[in-house]
């Protein structure tokens, strides 16, 4: 008997075609291309739509088509590694089964088969002739991103000063919801730490101090300044910001020899023409996830105008003033950021 997993069915998506609608761009600085507006679409939907609970498999290249959607019983952290391990493989397994039969004989036997015909129908003029070979499975994050909205309010307003000070688009604020969900104790497997996710390396060519008794990776307004100045040096570097944010991940001299290889400078000719093992999913979608977050915040938090509402080190700054009153607030401010 196959064991139960802790599957409780599957979400239809609507029939009417593989692609969602399209996005609106979000910005005038960062401008969503049509090329990028299916992939841009996605990363919405797995910010704001599916949860944790939930996983998406979609195809490798083209993000926004979405095969099919399954929900598991909890949450994905609270199931066993590898029992997740197994619902991802029979979910792909049935997938690729459900494809491989549908393309010898297009008969649907039931709702998800009619769903597969519909987008399969739809990939004649995208030349993809065997999709069953490149599917992938991305979980949800919509209640982790929420989470981290309400999280952003406390930092967005001193980092946005300082991007501004460093002569920035302000609108990179909304990288470390792609970083770090905005979680400033954030610390990854490869030791890169805080909301910008700096590595101690880069961190210290930027001016930052990291040691054991001290790590500026996890002050706020000294990562923004490092942060800032990274991606400056991306941008003077390779041209353009969508080429400078994903070298934020991928990294300035990988971005230059994928320019090299393709013979290109847009970030559109490199996503789809570079060829090499380092150059993956993440780096070719770091951009679109960019678009996608910065869209998001722009309707909850304000990431482009400025506020009159004073800063949380501003407010800090204020309250120590009145106890030492010979100490200018804006010294003190300076003296207590977050």
């Amino acid at each position: 008997m196959r064991k139960q997993w802790a599957l409780i069915g599957v979400v239809m998506l609507a029939p009417a075609g593989a692609f969602a609608e399209e996005p609106k761009p979000s910005s005038d600085l960062f401008q969503v291309s049509a090329y990028l507006e299916p992939t841009v679409h996605f990363w919405e939907q797995i910010f704001t739509e599916y949860t944790s609970t939930q996983l998406v498999i979609h195809d490798l290249y083209r993000p926004g088509i979405i095969w099919n959607v399954v929900d598991l019983k909890t949450a994905y952290e609270e199931i066993p590694r590898r029992e997740v391990q197994e619902i991802t493989r029979f979910a792909m397994l049935d997938i690729q089964t459900r494809l491989r039969r549908l393309h010898e004989h297009p008969v649907a036997t039931d709702a998800l088969d009619d769903h597969l015909l519909a987008i399969t129908a739809s990939l004649d003029d995208h030349g993809i002739d065997e999709p069953w070979t490149r599917l992938r499975i991305q979980r949800g994050i919509s209640d982790e991103f929420q989470v981290s909205l309400a999280r952003s309010k406390r930092w967005i307003p001193d980092v946005r000063r300082v991007l501004a000070q460093e002569r920035v688009p302000v609108q990179l604020a909304a990288l470390p919801f792609i970083e770090s969900m905005y979680n400033n104790k954030a610390y990854s497997s490869v030791g890169a730490a805080g909301v910008w996710q700096l590595m101690p390396n880069t961190a210290r060519q930027f001016g930052l101090k990291v040691s054991r008794k001290r790590d500026d990776r996890y002050e706020i307004t000294h990562a923004t300044k490092a942060a800032a100045r990274l991606l400056q040096s991306n941008l003077k570097r390779l041209g353009s910001w969508p080429l400078a944010i994903t070298a934020y991940n991928h990294g300035a001299g990988g971005v230059s020899r994928g320019i090299k290889q393709v013979g290109s400078r847009e970030i559109e000719h490199l996503i789809s023409n570079y060829q090499r093992g380092s150059w993956g999913f993440a780096s070719k979608n770091f951009y679109a996830e960019f678009l996608a977050a910065l869209g998001i915040a722009e309707e909850h938090i304000t990431i482009i105008h400025p506020s009159t509402a004073p800063t949380p080190a501003q407010k800090l700054a204020k309250k120590i003033a009145k106890k030492h009153t010979k100490i200018p607030a804006r010294k003190i401010a300076k003296r207590h950021t977050y």
